[in-house]
């Protein structure tokens, strides 16, 4: 179920909690107010540009802190307003340690280098807080997260099939002459790692016409020897096809496919768990209802209430035999 936090009963609480909303409606001023902050702190980002003047490099820096503090006091007011329950979402975790992070490297400019720009890589990470603000958004990304176990099958599958074509390559073309257009020192099959890199530009479609090129050279269209062993062969032109249908083609696409099927079947539960819930809600009034009149007496409104299941009513699932 999507968060929402119950209303506090400490006035000071419930004062923040009337500021910053349940966490449930996006649209509440306050929420709308971070995302429009969150926008223009993304959108001073993304101008970053070289050759920069120093009165932009000062404006972002500003912005920057602004949005800072921004996100730091709503971190405060939503544990204020909800307190343990702000917890139990993962998206206001990662909230709060966005938050913590951001503030920590506001005053540890003057620290180490590496540890200051690892501190700014927190800040480029607040571009995913649009997730949890869109309804789309947030169920695509849930579908990535469901689909990672299938597409790590996949994966292992994909390796092993890169794994037996670059041995092969390194077999049969290992030994064949560099050239500037075709085998060169960034794309060949001279050891393991390079063959794999090589295999990856290949999948990519990246020029691999180049690299097939390149292993089928001979002596009439290029400076190898036979006599040496560094010219290709004929038949290489059949081993990157092989490859480029199944593992170019055949394996990256099985990605998708298993990222729509999972968006698909998303969907699908979602409709069900609705039809399901109008379904029950049907039953609990029909049970009163007993001629079917559409109208009920006042006494029994309360028990449909809470036989209801939610959203309709308090219930969990629909009492079956005696109700009230």
């Amino acid at each position: 179920l999507p968060f929402r936090a119950p209303a506090p009963s400490h006035p000071i609480r419930r004062f923040f909690f009337k500021l910053c909303g349940d966490g449930l409606d996006m649209t509440h001023p306050f929420e709308m107010c971070i995302t429009i902050i969150l926008l223009i702190n993304m959108l001073t980002v993304c101008m970053q540009h070289h050759g920069q003047p120093s009165e932009f490099v000062d404006a972002e820096f500003y912005v920057g802190l602004i949005a800072t503090g921004v996100f730091a006091f709503e971190t405060v007011v939503k544990i204020i307003a909800w307190d343990i329950w702000y917890f139990r979402s993962w998206w206001n975790v990662f909230d709060f340690i966005l938050a913590l992070a951001s503030s920590v490297s506001v005053f540890v400019s003057s620290g180490p280098t590496v540890v200051f720009n690892i501190l700014r890589l927190f800040r480029l990470l607040r571009m995913f807080r649009f997730i949890k603000k869109f309804k789309k958004l947030q169920a695509m990304f849930e579908t990535l997260s469901i689909s990672a176990l299938a597409s790590f099958n996949v994966a292992t599958v994909m390796f092993v099939v890169f794994f037996i074509f670059a041995i092969f390559g390194m077999q049969f073309f290992g030994k064949i002459m560099l050239m500037e257009r075709g085998l060169e020192d960034h794309a060949n099959f001279s050891d393991f790692p390079n063959a794999m890199l090589t295999l990856f530009r290949v999948s990519t479609g990246d020029m691999w016409e180049l690299v097939m090129y390149g292993t089928m050279i001979h002596e009439g269209n290029s400076d190898c020897s036979m006599e040496r062993g560094d010219c290709g062969t004929p038949w290489a032109a059949f081993y990157f096809i092989i490859f480029v249908l199944v593992g170019g083609l055949l394996l990256i696409n099985l990605f998708v496919a298993i990222v729509l099927e999972k968006f698909a079947e998303s969907h699908l539960d979602e409709t069900s768990q609705k039809i399901r819930t109008v379904d029950m809600w049907r039953s609990a009034w029909s049970y009163f209802d007993r001629t079917h009149s559409g109208k009920l007496p006042v006494r029994y409104f309360l028990a449909v209430i809470l036989t209801a299941p939610q959203r309709f009513g308090f219930g969990e699932t629909l009492l079956s035999g005696e109700c009230c």
